[in-house]
């Protein structure tokens, strides 16, 4: 009888682990921008440079991504930026900004905003330093 209790519980557990394996795994199918860093390539990297820009940006997945230049890496002060945009075509999600560093929106008109971003030191240019949801 104990061998038969002892069995019973040891299927239960393997079908328990079994059933949380399982939705983890569903859960990261389900979310793959979780496990994803946005970065700008080589060739993105070396224009900005380059042309002597202090900013790039580029949209995917449905965010602003804003990239500052490795001559900002070890700034201790603040960058500003000014985002323009069409309103009647583009909605921001400003509560839910992300990214390296502390930032505000400091201004907003109908179709620009300005961005400050007190930059910590040395902060990683190769990932976005500030990305913000758009619709």
């Amino acid at each position: 009888m104990k061998l038969f209790a002892h069995k019973i519980r040891q299927n239960l557990a393997i079908l328990f682990a079994a059933i949380v394996c399982a939705l983890v795994i569903f859960f990261i199918v389900k979310n793959p921008g979780l496990f994803q860093a946005s970065i700008l390539s080589l060739e993105e990297k070396a224009f900005m440079n380059e042309k002597r820009r202090d900013a790039a940006y580029k949209t995917s997945n449905g965010a602003l991504e804003i990239f500052v230049a490795e001559k900002h890496k070890y700034n201790t002060e603040h960058f500003q930026g000014i985002v323009y945009f069409n309103p009647d075509e583009i909605t921001f999600d400003t509560m839910t900004l992300t990214g390296q560093g502390t930032f505000k929106i400091t201004e907003t008109t109908d179709d620009s905003m300005v961005i400050t971003i007190s930059t910590p030191d040395r902060i990683d240019t190769n990932e976005e330093i500030i990305a913000i949801p758009f619709s």
